[in-house]
């Protein structure tokens, strides 16, 4: 049975989303307990770094206002990729998906911080939604980008998109100011490119697809839905790429000559010390910055809202330029995940059933 389901039933038909029969789904038991009003929340457990959780470390970090001792049955919750967690849907109904981009970083601290999408969806019983968690940039004086988040329809590298909060840009510390707008994770589906335009957000394929890496310096592009992204022009000197991986080519978080590498969820790596910022992961991947500039951020990751969504809101009360989606206001979060300079914090999801 397909996992999404439209509104309209002439357009159920058209795509074969839904069989067009109108059959009380409320009268379908769910396949475990999950009333409406129940929250679950997936995190990434206690994985850091360039590599996701394995299922035990995601099952440890599932946490719900009711019993999860479904969990333990891999007919519900499994992982057959590190870091793809496969949640199967217990009913049909709307569901309110909110998704936390990871920050990227400088010193261990925030630069770019995490976009935070929100939106409402009807899902179908028994489907399967991939959840991935992305996680923050590691550093030393230089920083990686932070993965993006993404919940997907369908299982791992052959699902398409849901919702998707890109993740944040890293930089070098000491260097001025940072242009933070260009190195938080996008309210857009386009990356940002890196502060010195040194590295291009989409820039290996468009939108969906990676960044470049810095073409003068050390900071990695981030990898997009689609594809990864590329390495910066010096990063192969020193033995890495600083490249994040895509999506679909397993969202490793780019590698490093030192400890600066790129979130899992496509963050990109650069060198460390002074080898400025690798871009941030998302939908489309930000563009790896160059070091020694003022500001030296990498870009952003661009984020993904499915058009068939609702009651959707935002870090900005914003969608690609506009504060509406399918014509309704989008709601203003007035926040992101992790502020500038603050403590470094994984993503998360956290899924609501509505109805």
């Amino acid at each position: 049975m397909p996992l999404l389901q439209t509104f309209g039933e002439d357009s159920a038909r058209d795509f074969g989303f839904a069989d067009g029969n109108n059959l009380n789904t409320n009268s379908i038991p769910p396949l475990y307990p999950f009333n409406i009003n129940t929250t679950l929340t997936f995190t990434a457990g206690t994985a850091t770094g360039q590599n996701g959780p394995n299922l035990s470390q995601a099952l440890s970090g599932l946490t719900s206002n009711a019993s999860t001792s479904w969990a333990s049955n891999t007919a519900f919750f499994n992982m057959t990729q590190n870091g793809y967690q496969l949640w199967t849907v217990p009913a049909t109904g709307l569901y309110q998906i909110k998704a936390f981009g990871a920050p990227g970083a400088s010193t261990n601290l925030v630069v770019g911080a995490g976009a935070i999408i929100q939106a409402t969806v009807r899902l179908v019983q028994s489907g399967i939604v991939t959840i991935l968690v992305g996680q923050y940039g590691q550093s030393s004086t230089s920083g990686g980008g932070g993965g993006g988040t993404f919940v997907t329809s369908g299982t791992n590298y052959t699902s398409s998109p849901l919702i998707i909060a890109g993740g944040g840009g890293g930089g070098l510390d000491g260097n001025g100011a940072y242009s933070i707008a260009g190195a938080q994770g996008q309210m857009n589906f386009t990356a940002s490119n890196s502060a010195d335009n040194s590295g291009i957000g989409g820039g290996n394929g468009g939108t969906g697809y990676g960044g470049t890496g810095s073409n003068n310096g050390w900071g990695g592009g981030g990898g997009g839905f689609y594809g990864s992204g590329t390495a910066a022009a010096n990063a192969a000197g020193y033995g890495y790429s600083g490249a994040g991986s895509g999506f679909v080519n397993g969202a490793t978080g780019g590698n490093t000559a030192t400890s600066a590498y790129g979130g899992f969820g496509c963050g990109g790596g650069t060198h460390g010390n002074t080898g400025g910022g690798g871009a941030g992961g998302g939908y489309t991947g930000g563009g790896g910055s160059n070091q020694n500039q003022s500001p030296d951020n990498g870009g952003g990751g661009g984020s993904y809202i499915i058009s068939s969504a609702t009651n959707v809101s935002t870090s900005t009360g914003t969608w690609a330029g506009t504060s509406t989606f399918n014509g309704s206001t989008i709601i203003n979060l007035n926040s992101y995940n992790g502020t500038y300079r603050g403590t470094l914090v994984n993503g998360s999801v956290t899924i609501t059933r509505v109805s």
